[in-house]
């Protein structure tokens, strides 16, 4: 971690997120703080720990000084970077090639498949293969979970884990979540509304996007929002959430804000008693990734300490929240006294992020005790 004073903080910040809107929207860069004093490395460093290099990328090849020459990095960094752009192309290539496969597999096979997140929302980015790639989630649904089960052992794929909501094996390379439910949230309080939610959206009116030539099928667009959102929301109460997925839901409600249903989604929000957070990270998407869309009037009631928050905290934590505390310690298998220091960093993020999921944040430690903590007698 490079250590920086506030203000050389506070720049590398600001010429990071303008490298990052010029990638996302295609807008050429403001050139107007990179003419000195430019820390290169640690703007790569916020793009790596995000999970976003290739579309900040995207952004340095439309920085341009007053006369029209690029602004580049030193040729060192430069090359460490398109390396980096390389690795994620061909992650992405590979990726594809998976998806398709997996999804021709299972159709031959008579099971109806929707991806969830991954490839489908790589779509919406000006070059798909610049989305940093990670696992392939597919839904199959209730019904069909426990015949795909034997598919995958008649054909010996074996089964690595299996939880409350999903299964998890290897296809070829790429690790696989099948889920019979999309969602699942520990308070019964929420999960119960968030189950008829699911029940009644997950299999309606799907729509696909084309991926090289092949046709991969997603949620419609109002529960793909919900859903996308709700993901979010759960790590960023357990550990923290980086801008990869933020940018995600960003692009997907640019892209699809007038086909969702918003009173249907504000519904669903109160239902599941996430409508705060869903707020804030609306005014965060707005003020620091310049979305523009017609939001409904509720979207827009967000105040500005919230976005601020959310601001310092994502890039405090990164993807996934892997820089936090609770998830540097995030271990339950350590006996006693490692449980304890894991459920310590674990209460202080609960406690941070309490207002924008209460009910999920009691719940989750009580969970976590059943299921995981071991006790090791003295």
């Amino acid at each position: 971690m490079v250590y920086l004073t506030k203000n050389m903080q506070v720049k590398a910040e600001l010429q990071f997120f303008e490298l990052l809107r010029s990638g996302l929207w295609g807008n050429e860069a403001d050139a107007s703080s990179f003419t000195k004093d430019v820390d290169w490395g640690v703007i790569y460093q916020y793009a790596d720990e995000q999970s976003v290099s290739a579309v900040v990328f995207d952004g340095i090849e439309a920085l341009k000084d007053k006369d029209g020459k690029n602004i580049t990095p030193p040729k060192i960094d430069l090359l460490t970077w398109m390396g980096e752009v390389f690795i994620i192309e061909n992650n992405n290539h590979v990726l594809n090639e998976n998806l398709k496969t997996l999804e021709s597999y299972f159709h031959d096979k008579g099971i109806r498949t929707l991806l969830l997140k991954g490839q489908g929302c790589a779509s919406l980015y000006r070059n798909p293969l610049h989305r940093n790639s990670g696992d392939i989630d597919l839904f199959v649904g209730l019904d069909q979970y426990e015949a795909v089960k034997n598919i995958l052992k008649e054909d010996g794929i074996a089964i690595e884990k299996e939880t409350r909501k999903d299964l998890h094996f290897m296809w070829h390379d790429t690790p696989v979540e099948c889920h019979k439910m999309a969602l699942h949230y520990y308070s019964p309080i929420i999960n119960q509304p968030l189950q008829r939610i699911n029940r009644a959206e997950e299999w309606r009116e799907p729509r696909s996007f084309i991926l090289e030539g092949q046709e991969i099928g997603q949620p419609n667009p109002t529960y793909n929002a919900f859903f996308i959102f709700m993901h979010i929301h759960h790590h960023f109460v357990q550990t923290g959430i980086g801008l990869r997925q933020i940018c995600d839901w960003t692009l997907f409600l640019h892209r699809h804000c007038a086909e969702i249903d918003w009173d249907k989604i504000q519904q669903y929000l109160k239902d599941v008693r996430a409508t705060l957070a869903w707020v804030s990270f609306y005014g965060f998407a707005k003020e620091y990734l310049a979305l523009d869309i017609n939001a409904p009037e509720w979207m827009r009631q967000y105040k500005k300490e919230d976005v601020q928050f959310l601001f310092s905290d994502i890039m405090a934590v990164g993807n996934f929240g892997q820089s936090s505390e609770s998830m540097k310690h995030r271990s339950f298998d350590k006996g006693f006294f490692g449980n304890i220091y894991s459920f310590w960093a674990l209460f202080k993020r609960l406690i941070k992020v309490f207002k924008y999921g209460k009910e999920k944040i009691i719940a989750y430690p009580i969970w976590k005790v059943k299921a995981k903590l071991r006790f090791v007698p003295f």
